[in-house]
């Protein structure tokens, strides 16, 4: 029995160590891109900026998640898990969406699209200090071409909120319905903010101090009164 829970030890200590040493190279990986480290860090940047456009750092935010969670949990992702899903869809609709300004771009250069889009990526790998809009990079590229071809520019539009809606309620583990009624009755909540600030600002800070009238029917008799008291006096 000893020599048994002495193997599942050593199996466990191992498998502790493989999760810790691939979460901290992943921790490492993503400060040097980060803080562009050398030319290590610059050549992973160009390198990622090329393929996912300006929306790289997001990748770079789930390497960073990754790598922490690699070390605290200790086991392996789930990358069929729901709610990552969701962050992936997400993502894919951002990087079509931005991708319509350089498409609009590639398109007026002439006929030839994907020799087009490739030199404009070049271009971008050969003067990389040089600011150059790269929209969804090549990945959102190729995904943007694919909707665009079958659906045209409205399609690639629809599928975009599609996607977003799509990760939205996965992310929040809830259905699209019921995502409506969220949002319908935030507006109604707002709405009714909105008329009650307006009814007060209206009525109540709209109001005038009704000017006192020292001659109706109460005031003559305190006044009454009093004058009978200071002839007494």
């Amino acid at each position: 029995m000893k020599i048994k829970k002495s193997k599942e030890e050593i199996k466990q200590g191992a498998g502790l160590f493989y999760y810790e040493t691939i979460g901290m190279v992943l921790l490492i990986l993503s400060v040097i891109i980060l803080a562009k480290l050398g030319t290590v860090g610059s050549f992973l940047t160009v390198f990622l900026k090329t393929l996912f456009g300006d929306w790289y750092l997001l990748l770079v935010a789930l390497i960073l998640i990754f790598g922490i969670y690699l070390i605290l949990k200790h086991q392996s992702f789930n990358f069929k898990n729901q709610r990552f899903l969701g962050y992936v869809f997400f993502i894919i609709a951002l990087l079509m969406l931005s991708h319509f300004s350089v498409h609009k771009y590639i398109s007026s250069q002439g006929d030839s699209y994907f020799s087009n889009t490739w030199l404009h990526y070049k271009n971008y790998i050969t003067n990389s200090n040089v600011e150059t809009y790269l929209g969804g990079g090549l990945f959102g590229a190729l995904i943007f071409y694919i909707f665009f071809t079958l659906l045209g520019s409205f399609g690639v539009i629809l599928v975009s909120l599609i996607f977003i809606l799509l990760g939205v309620t996965m992310i929040i583990n809830k259905p699209i319905i019921e995502l409506f009624k969220i949002v319908s009755t935030s507006f109604k909540k707002l709405g009714k903010m909105n008329k009650s600030f307006n009814n007060f600002f209206k009525y109540e800070l709209g109001k005038k101090e009704e000017a006192i009238n020292i001659y109706d029917y109460n005031k003559k008799i305190i006044l009454k009164i009093s004058d009978l008291f200071c002839k007494k006096i």
